[in-house]
């Protein structure tokens, strides 16, 4: 039976480094993408014979996201892709007319593009090749690749970054993606969002609001976070239980969040960290 994996979290390369030296990090080529605006949808077939959606963090995606997916020109062609290559799981962005944030131009039809290919028969994801020759072979449209390269320091690859972002900014893209030849390691760079635009009367325009996604995305965040200064499991799970540790770190995310993606985010986030506190424990098995 094939079982649906969530997408990793993609953090900003400090983060990264705390988990994996630099040295690993540049001891393979380096492949650096664009970084799509847009909803993290997953498409795999299912023990039944049918073809699955799902969201970032839930195996079941919205039935509006469904639909929304089904109705882009891609799924057919994905759909013949899955079918024979049902032992894969194929990552995308579900993109929209008009992107989350804005940063995107405004697009006539919706599309799916695909960022990542897991292969759960030898557990892990395809490399850049083998990711290359499948999108290739069968006609699935890619996140666009802007360089690969073998980078001899930190300085050199940061100097990259800083040129790539400077592209993103002149196309009105968000970002870029960078990730290891093998996928096994990516992290994110992302240009500063625009200042909201002021109304008539001078008064900041209203941001949306922050989905619920986010919201988890950020007590996540913020659990690793704490495993760093309690590694020990029940260390951890009290400092969690525990709003005067968890809450300065947990806010902080959730401004993190908002800031990135343009959402307007409770200025007080104590109710969502109380109810989801022990499903988020669940979550990473210490449930």
């Amino acid at each position: 039976m094939k079982l649906w994996r969530e997408y990793p979290s993609v953090d900003h390369l400090s983060q990264v480094l705390r988990y994996h030296s630099i040295e690993e990090i540049l001891a393979q080529p380096i492949v650096i993408e664009v970084k799509r605006d847009g909803e993290n949808v997953s498409v795999w077939m299912g023990e039944d014979g049918k073809i699955h959606a799902s969201s970032h963090h839930n195996i079941d995606a919205p039935q509006n996201t469904v639909a929304r997916l089904e109705r882009t020109h891609t799924f057919r062609t994905l759909a013949r892709a899955i079918h024979a290559l049902n032992w894969l799981i194929f990552y995308g962005e579900l993109l929209l007319a008009r992107s989350p944030t804005g940063i995107e131009r405004p697009k006539r039809r919706i599309d799916w593009v695909v960022f990542d290919i897991y292969d759960t028969e030898r557990g892990r994801f395809l490399q850049q090749d083998e990711f290359e020759s499948t999108c290739s072979t069968y006609h699935l449209n890619h996140a666009k690749v802007l360089e690969v390269k073998k980078f001899s320091d930190e300085d050199e690859l940061k100097a990259a970054t800083s040129k790539w972002l400077n592209w993103c900014r002149r196309h009105h893209y968000e970002g870029v993606v960078l990730k290891t030849y093998d996928r096994s390691i990516r992290w994110k760079a992302k240009i500063e969002l625009p200042t909201p635009t002021s109304s008539a009367g001078g008064s900041t325009a209203q941001l949306p609001p922050m989905p619920e996604e986010k919201y988890w995305r950020a007590l996540i965040n913020a659990l690793e976070e704490l495993r760093l200064k309690y590694p020990n499991p029940d260390e951890l799970k009290a400092a969690w239980m525990d709003p005067s540790k968890a809450m300065p770190v947990f806010a902080k995310h959730v401004e993190t969040e908002a800031r990135e993606h343009g959402f307007g985010a409770m200025k007080n986030p104590y109710r969502i960290w109380l109810e989801k506190r022990e499903d988020v424990l669940k979550e990473v098995g210490l449930g």
